[in-house]
C-alpha cells in the first residue's frame, strides 16, 4: 500500500457531476436490454418505440346500457309523438361494451325507453347517427405509436399496451448498483449498543434510493477498515456491477482508505467537491466501472447519492436527468454560510399569514432525522456568505407535500408537544413542527409573523402577562391557550446512587449536574431557588453544561454520563428516572387573533380541548389538565 493521500480537492458541483456523467456515458453508450411481460413492466423504461398490434376497440361497441336501433326508424319521434318498436326486430337490448347488432347505427340509453310488454318498447326521442357508439380505434388504432422510446412505464401505460395487443416489451436493463458499507465501528440495527458503536443504516437508505430511482441495489455486508480487504472487495465488485458505491472511508482519517484503493486499482477522477454537506465525495474508475466514495455521515450520504447517483441511474435507463420541483418561499431567519462551497440546507415549509415561509432545520451532516422531517432543500451559492431574513429563495422539494397542512410552533420544547403533534396528525391531518428556542425568542418570531404560534413556558399567569407586555411594537391581538401545567424538578438514576434529595446535594464533589439553557422556564425556577437558598451555582459541577431539551437531559442521566439534571416529571417517568419536584410551570400556546380564527387553528383548539387529548396527558405523571384548552389571556 502506498502512503495515504489525504488531499481533498474542491471541485465545483457542476464540474464534478460532468466528470462523473461523461465517464459513465462513455462506458454505457450502448444500452443493455431485455424482454419482459408487459404486466411486469411497472416503472421500467422501454428500449424502443412500441406500435399497436390491434385497434381498441376493434369493433363497434355500445358506450351505454340501452337499446340499439337503426336511427332512421326514430326520425320524427318526440314526447308528443312517441313510437312503439318491436323487440328483436326493430330494437335490441344491449349492454355497455357489447358489439352493435348488424343493421343498427345508434344506441338509446335504457332510462330513455319504456317497455310496454315483453315484445314492445316505446321511445319518446329521436336518435342521431352513431349516438352512444364507440368507433373502431376510438382509443387506439392499429399501427399507432403507443409509447415512444425511453418512456417510464406507469399503470396507464400498461393498460394502453395491453389494450393495443402488446403483451411483451423490450426494456432497458436496470443498473446493478453495489453498496459497500465500511467501518470497524459499524453494528447491525437492533443490537445492544456500546460506546463507539455506529448503527449501519446508510446502506439501507441508499439501497432504498437506488430502488426508488429504478436501479437494482446490491447491498453488501459491512466490511471493517482494512485496506487489503476493501481493495479485494472493490476489485471483485467492479467486475460484477454497473456502479460501485463505497460508504465511508472517503475523508482524511487514519483509516480512510477509499481514495487509495481506487487509485491503486484504477484511476481517481477527483476527491472532494465544493459542497456542504458531502465535501469528501470522490469518484474513480476501476475495471472501467464508476466507483464512488460516499461520505459516512448520513446526510452527506443521502445528499451525495441524490446529486450524483440518481443522474447515473436515469442516464443508464435512457431517461432525461430530472430536476426537482421548486417553490418560492421567504426565509424566516438569517443563515450564515462558508464562502467557497455550495451549501444545501434542509427546510420545512409553512404558510404564515397567507405567505409561504421556509424554516431551516438542523444543519449537521449526521442529522438524518432532519431529512425525514424536511420538505426540501435550499441552496446557498458558493460565492455567498449566507442569506437574510425574508430573502426569497427557491426550495427544491424532495417529496410530495401539502404545506397548507404544516404548522410552525416556536418556543421551548416539552414532551406535551410530541403528544399534541401526534394527536393533530391522527385527528386533523395537520403536521406540527417545533423550532426549539426560548420562550421570549418564540414570541419575537410571532411578532415578526415568522411562526403560526409560540410555545410560552412561564411560572405563573402574572409572569406570562409581563412577558407578553414586554414585547415591543406588538401590532397583533393575541390569544393565549393553556396546554398543560407541568411539574419540573431534578431527575436522578433509578435507586438514586448519589443520594441526591435536595438542592443542597448538588454541591457534592462527586455529583455531576446537567442544566437547561438560560431563559428556559425550568432554569428560572432553579436559579430563583438557588438564590433564595444562597447556593453559589459556580460550585455545582456541570452547572454550565446546558441541554436545550428535557429529553437531552434525561438521556445523559440514563446513559450514566451525568448524575442529575433538570427535567419535567413526565420525562423522568418516561426514562425510568427518580424525580425530586421543584415546582410547576405553565405551558401555553400563544397565537394572533387572526391565526386563531383560521380553520386550522380551530381544529387544533378542538383537539387540545378534547377528552381524548386530556386523557393522554393525565396518563403521564406531573401533568395537570385542569385548564387545558382554556383561553387564559387575551391582549
Amino acid at each position: 500500500m502506498k502512503d495515504r493521500n489525504i488531499y481533498l480537492d474542491k471541485v465545483p458541483l457542476s464540474e464534478a457531476r460532468k466528470i462523473i456523467l461523461d465517464n459513465f456515458r462513455a462506458k454505457y453508450s450502448k444500452k443493455k436490454t431485455e424482454v419482459i411481460p408487459v404486466e411486469e413492466a411497472l416503472n421500467r423504461v422501454n428500449a424502443e418505440a412500441v406500435f399497436a398490434k390491434s385497434s381498441a376497440p376493434h369493433y363497434y361497441a355500445s358506450a351505454m346500457d340501452g337499446v340499439a336501433v337503426d336511427v332512421e326508424v326514430t326520425f320524427g319521434v318526440s314526447d308528443r309523438n312517441p313510437k312503439e318498436l318491436t323487440i328483436g326486430e326493430e330494437v335490441f337490448f344491449i349492454d355497455t361494451g357489447e358489439p352493435i347488432p348488424e343493421g343498427c347505427n345508434g344506441v338509446i340509453m335504457i332510462e330513455d325507453v319504456n317497455q310496454i310488454d315483453k315484445d314492445t318498447l316505446e321511445i319518446t326521442q329521436a336518435a342521431t347517427p352513431w349516438q352512444h357508439i364507440r368507433a373502431i380505434g376510438e382509443d387506439i388504432n392499429a399501427a399507432e405509436l403507443v409509447l415512444s422510446a425511453n418512456t417510464k412505464i406507469g399503470p396507464a401505460e400498461i393498460g394502453s399496451l395491453l389494450a393495443s395487443g402488446v403483451t411483451e416489451i423490450k426494456v432497458n436493463k436496470e443498473p446493478v448498483v453495489a453498496i459497500l458499507p465500511t467501518g470497524t465501528e459499524l453494528v447491525e440495527p437492533g443490537v445492544q449498543l456500546e460506546a463507539g458503536n455506529v448503527v449501519e443504516y446508510n446502506s439501507r437508505v441508499i439501497s432504498s434510493q437506488v430502488q426508488e430511482w429504478g436501479g437494482q441495489p446490491s447491498r453488501l455486508d459491512k466490511i471493517k477498515d482494512d485496506y487489503e480487504l476493501i481493495k479485494k472487495k472493490v476489485e471483485n465488485l467492479s467486475k460484477e456491477h454497473d456502479i460501485v458505491l463505497i460508504i465511508a472511508g472517503s475523508s482524511a482519517g487514519s483509516e480512510d482508505y477509499t481514495s487509495q484503493v481506487i487509485e491503486d486499482l484504477g484511476e481517481l477522477l477527483f476527491h472532494g467537491v465544493a459542497i456542504k454537506p458531502g465535501k469528501p465525495l470522490m469518484a474513480g474508475l476501476v475495471n472501467g466501472k464508476l466507483v464512488i466514495g460516499v461520505p459516512g455521515y448520513p446526510v452527506s450520504a443521502y445528499l451525495n447519492t441524490q446529486l450524483f447517483v440518481k443522474p447515473l441511474i436515469e442516464t443508464f435507463l435512457g431517461l432525461s436527468i430530472s430536476k426537482p420541483l421548486e417553490v418560492e418561499a421567504g426565509l424566516v431567519q438569517k443563515l450564515i454560510s462558508k464562502l467557497g462551497q455550495e451549501e444545501f440546507i434542509r427546510v420545512k415549509l409553512v404558510e404564515i399569514d397567507g405567505t409561504l415561509k421556509a424554516i431551516p432545520l438542523k444543519r449537521g451532516a449526521g442529522a438524518i432525522n432532519s431529512v425525514a422531517k424536511a420538505d426540501g432543500f435550499i441552496r446557498v451559492p458558493a460565492l455567498s456568505q449566507g442569506l437574510q431574513v425574508e430573502d426569497k429563495i427557491n426550495v427544491e422539494l424532495h417529496k410530495g407535500i401539502n404545506y397548507r397542512q404544516n404548522l410552525l410552533a416556536v418556543g421551548e420544547q416539552d414532551y406535551v408537544f410530541e403528544l399534541l403533534k401526534d394527536q393533530l396528525a391522527l385527528d386533523a391531518e395537520l403536521n406540527l413542527h417545533l423550532k426549539d428556542v426560548d420562550s421570549r425568542t418564540g414570541l419575537e418570531f410571532l411578532r415578526q409573523k415568522q411562526a403560526n404560534m409560540a410555545l410560552l413556558k412561564t411560572n405563573n399567569l402574572e409572569t406570562l402577562k409581563e412577558t407578553i407586555s414586554s414585547m415591543e411594537e406588538l401590532e397583533q391581538q393575541l390569544v393565549v391557550v393553556n396546554l398543560v401545567r407541568s411539574q419540573i424538578g431534578l431527575a436522578v438514576a433509578s435507586g438514586n446512587p448519589k443520594a441526591i434529595n435536595e438542592l443542597q446535594d448538588l454541591v457534592k464533589e462527586d455529583v455531576l449536574f446537567v442544566n437547561r439553557q438560560q431563559r428556559a422556564a425550568s432554569r428560572e425556577v432553579l436559579d430563583n431557588k438557588l438564590q433564595n437558598l444562597k447556593i453559589n451555582d459556580k460550585i455545582i459541577r456541570g452547572y454550565e453544561h446546558e441541554e436545550s431539551t428535557d429529553l437531552g437531559v434525561a438521556n445523559l442521566i440514563k446513559e450514566g454520563i451525568v448524575d442529575v439534571g433538570l427535567v419535567s416529571q413526565g420525562v423522568a417517568e418516561l426514562f425510568g428516572l427518580e424525580f425530586i419536584s421543584l415546582g410547576q410551570v405553565n405551558l401555553n400556546l400563544v397565537l394572533s387573533e387572526t391565526e386563531f380564527a383560521t380553520d386550522r387553528m380551530q381544529s387544533l383548539w378542538e383537539i387540545v380541548k378534547s377528552s381524548k387529548f386530556k386523557t393522554r396527558l393525565k396518563n403521564i405523571l406531573g401533568y395537570d389538565t385542569k385548564e387545558t384548552g382554556e383561553i387564559i389571556y387575551r391582549k
